[in-house]
């Protein structure tokens, strides 16, 4: 009797026969899945599983930008001062990109390194400041730009011929500064947290958004330059809100808890630590573009006669816009690869470090390479899609192959000082940065421009890059022996 209530209660007790056990749950050293791939996947395989979504979104965003030069020129009759406009404010966008990369590239850095360290706590601190830092910085840009926006104007030389354009898309960009902080800012701690297709997502959709509105609002409505205003505020607003969308949803790895949007000290000097590197970049590059409009007004009133200099300015923006495109995989695998870089700098674990920073290095000149050779194959063809001047045409293709025939230089140099930022050695980034376009570049257009005049100018960039690069190996190689000691 006893024997047959212990086999009923057996059998109430167990679903499955008695000779077949669960499976135990695999031994993940007490890390969540993404930590877990993250410490001990192959890193070339971790890479290019991070990267494609990265790589996909970023090549959208560059589509996006070159959609909205390519429909600003197609402007009936004043396609090429409408272009050159928007070049003449590119300084004040770069800028703009510069504040909005400073919170979002700092922040995904040190959560990649806390995340490394397993400690969730710190890495949702820094996800909190990124709001408030946000915030401030967006009302400090609003200010300033509105109240001097003369004194901008006169400071990017903008001429009275283009004037009226750059007014226009100049105040679009002031307006919409706390959107891209928002785009920049809460997106990339979402590529650190290890869900690079949602990072993608929003770039995608961002971009994609925009690319539609575009032929509709420049060309269809009649609405001009105003019309790519108009499209970067609605796409970015509508990628913003589903950016924030995923903090609230189970998705999410990180919370974005209200206790940790008060500023603190120590977590906005580390964001800005970090992301001071990549602010830099955006700063430089904002004084360089000025600089070189400067230089390009005065060479082209001399090719084209006097009050045709903006015609030069056009030029360079097709070329500018082209030279992006073809390097944006780089930054893409570069976006992808940070994460792991920092996590495996956190995990004190110095070969996958080298060996992650070995393969986007060989990736990414592989790809500046082809694209390069790509575009350089028939480059008037590109250009002949932004315009139908035949100087214009002229001067840019002349460009286009000075810039694409060193092109895979940079496939070196980017990874580089992304490294110096994954790895928490920003002044060394920042170094590279402030040589490579401060030092090198801009004395290299007064020399060359001096020495060769108008075509000079063209071959300043490209020497500045191979210079940056020899220094860049020098750098990374000393970087490397002294991480090897510091990671044991």
């Amino acid at each position: 009797m006893n024997e047959d209530n212990n086999e009923e209660q057996l059998d109430s007790n167990n679903t499955a026969p008695p000779d077949k056990h669960p499976e135990p749950e695999p031994d993940m050293g007490g890390l969540n899945k993404h930590e877990h791939r993250m410490a001990t996947m192959d890193v070339k395989k971790l890479i290019f599983q991070n990267s494609i979504p990265t790589i996909f979104g970023i090549m959208m965003f560059a589509l996006y930008n070159t959609s909205n030069r390519y429909w600003v020129s197609q402007i009936p009759d004043v396609g090429s001062q409408a272009l050159a406009a928007v070049s003449y404010i590119l300084p004040v966008m770069l800028l703009k990109f510069g504040f909005a990369v400073l919170v979002g590239f700092g922040s995904a850095a040190n959560i990649s390194i806390y995340l490394g360290k397993r400690d969730r706590d710190s890495a949702e601190q820094v996800l909190g400041n990124v709001v408030s830092m946000s915030a401030v910085l967006s009302v400090i840009f609003m200010v300033v730009g509105l109240l001097f926006r003369q004194q901008i104007f006169d400071i990017l030389g903008v001429p009275h011929d283009v004037r009226h354009f750059a007014e226009v898309y100049y105040t679009f960009h002031i307006y919409s500064i706390f959107l891209i902080m928002v785009y920049y800012g809460m997106n990339h701690p979402i590529r650190a947290s290890g869900n690079q297709v949602r990072f993608a997502k929003a770039q995608i959709l961002m971009a994609t958004l925009n690319m539609i509105l575009d032929p509709l609002l420049i060309i269809g409505l009649g609405m001009g330059v105003a019309g790519a205003g108009v499209a970067m505020i609605i796409s970015m607003s509508v990628a913003g809100v589903y950016i924030m969308s995923y903090y609230f949803s189970a998705e999410s790895t990180l919370t974005l808890r209200l206790k940790n949007i008060m500023p603190r000290k120590s977590v906005v000097y580390a964001i800005t630590a970090l992301g001071f590197s990549a602010f830099l970049m955006q700063l430089l590059g904002s004084i360089v573009h000025t600089f070189m409009n400067t230089l390009l007004t005065r060479f082209g009133e001399i090719e084209f006669g006097y009050g045709n200099g903006s015609m030069a300015v056009a030029a360079m923006a097709i070329v500018h816009v082209i030279f992006q495109l073809a390097v944006t995989p780089v930054v893409g695998i570069n976006q992808g690869t940070q994460p792991v870089i920092g996590f495996n700098v956190g995990a004190k674990n110095y070969k996958r470090v080298k060996s992650a920073y070995l393969c986007i290095v060989i990736y990414g000149m592989g790809v500046c390479a082809v694209g390069g050779a790509i575009v350089l194959i028939s480059p008037q063809t590109i250009v002949s899609a932004f315009t139908d001047d035949p100087y214009v045409s002229y001067v840019a293709t002349f460009g286009l192959r000075a810039f694409m025939g060193v092109s895979f230089v940079v496939g070196f140099s980017l990874p580089t000082i992304n490294l110096f930022t994954a790895i928490g050695r920003p002044r060394m980034g920042i170094l590279l940065s402030l040589m490579r376009q401060l030092f090198i570049l801009i004395p290299a257009y007064l020399v060359l421009t001096h020495m060769f005049g108008f075509t000079g100018f063209w071959f300043a960039m490209p020497l500045a890059e191979i210079v940056a690069g020899l220094l860049g190996l020098v750098l990374v190689t000393n970087e490397f022996n002294a991480l090897k000691l510091r990671l044991r």
